[in-house]
């Protein structure tokens, strides 16, 4: 997970985006894009899988 947010942080840097869609915020990794972009000041939004 560490890798993960360390690998996250430099993409969340590079393009500085508004928003970062996620399909799974309940995953670890999920979990972990969410918090990494909050500290990067990035909105989230969850897309929910049609059922």
């Amino acid at each position: 997970m560490v890798r993960a947010e360390t690998w996250l942080d430099g993409v969340l840097d590079s393009p500085r985006p508004h928003t970062l869609l996620v399909s799974n915020d309940t995953s670890p990794l999920g979990a972990v894009a969410v918090h990494t972009a909050r500290r990067h000041s990035i909105n989230t939004v969850n897309v929910q899988h049609g059922a």
